[in-house]
């Protein structure tokens, strides 16, 4: 399957990753992912996939999670609103960031804990999904300050920084963003439409609740406000998969991140995180750009770009030895609200490593 799409767009990275993920896990064959193109980027089945094949197998897929009844999982708990008044509300205890009202709340968080672990029980066979939400983080039940009292002010240290979905209003990511997209998907037919839009050739946005489609916000994040296919959505939500919580290096501030994919710099009070990928213009299979994904050298030649330290020819051949072609380097943006803050990875960066 070819996805069409730019790639200085972390969405269609993340389209292409997931897809191959999902068509990974279903078949239980290896697929590839090579760039054809800065427009197209392919998705190839060990055994021979066709594009409506590999269309169903996501829709099958998507059902299989509704069977599991994981994406219904709530806890709720009680909260006070600004006038005193006690009131009642749901969250997704899977969601990796829930509303403000439970996170202050050590017992809340607990309370949250017990019904992640029941939650996931509902996920043994949906291993996908579960390690694509581990992957996001969760609220830190377990921060403590120096007394060894519960620190709400820290209660987002498990957070990763690609679980980008704002939670105004009470928003949380599994019960406003997952569960509906994958309701949506399930109720597809695979026929001719549903390909297209796969392949990008149409975007059918179901989630956008703004007045306007180039305010919407349905792509998490993973782009910047616009039009974002349900069905590709889907794919891109489990290209999570490939960015666990870690860290990258176990030196310096420069190049130590929480997640897999990502790099933070510190630059005096500044800082600033950017999100990483390979480009490999050949067929590759999925395990080996996890694997890349997952190496010290790989995020020490981002940095080099990143600090824009290669003016050493020595540094630039070295560079040079990898088996990816090009790296892709997209900055991510933090737009400030009294009420909320909004994140997107911004258009990325393109550098070719073999000139």
């Amino acid at each position: 399957m070819v996805i069409k799409g730019d790639i200085t767009d972390l969405f269609v990275h993340c389209t292409a990753l997931g897809l191959a993920a999902i068509v990974e896990e279903t078949t239980g064959q290896g697929v590839l992912i090579k760039w054809i193109d800065q427009n197209q980027v392919q998705v190839i089945s060990e055994n021979g996939l066709d594009d409506k094949e590999m269309t169903g197998q996501v829709i099958t897929f998507t059902k299989r999670s509704l069977e599991a009844k994981w994406p219904e999982a709530e806890i709720t708990f009680k909260y006070a609103d600004k006038s005193g008044k006690q009131k009642e509300a749901a969250a997704s205890p899977l969601s990796p960031k829930v509303n403000s009202s439970i996170e202050t709340n050590e017992e809340g968080l607990l309370r949250y804990k017990q019904g992640r672990m029941s939650a996931m029980q509902l996920m043994d066979n949906n291993l996908l999904s579960q390690i694509a939400l581990n992957n996001l983080g969760s609220p830190a039940y377990w921060a403590m300050d120096n007394k060894g009292h519960f620190n709400s002010s820290k209660v987002d240290v498990g957070l990763s920084p690609w679980a980008m979905s704002d939670t105004r209003r009470g928003d949380d990511f599994v019960r406003s963003r997952l569960k509906p997209v994958c309701q949506l998907v399930s109720k597809i037919e695979n026929n001719e439409s549903a390909i297209h839009r796969l392949c990008g050739d149409r975007c059918k946005d179901e989630l956008n609740q703004q007045k306007l489609l180039s305010q919407s916000t349905s792509a998490t994040g993973l782009r910047m406000r616009g039009p974002a296919d349900t069905l590709q959505l889907w794919c891109a939500l489990h290209a999570f998969v490939f960015f666990p919580i870690r860290s990258v290096v176990s030196y310096g501030h420069s190049l130590q991140s929480n997640a897999i994919g990502a790099i933070t710099i510190q630059n005096h009070s500044r800082r600033s995180i950017f999100f990483c990928l390979p480009i490999f213009s050949k067929p590759t299979y999925i395990e080996h750009i996890r694997s890349t994904l997952r190496s010290r050298p790989f995020y020490e030649k981002c940095k080099y770009f990143i600090s824009q330290q290669t003016d050493s020819n020595a540094q630039k051949a070295q560079m040079r030895k990898s088996d990816y072609q090009a790296l892709a380097l997209f900055p991510r943006v933090a737009k400030y609200d009294a009420s909320y803050t909004e994140y997107w990875a911004d258009y990325g960066q393109l550098f070719n490593l073999s000139n």
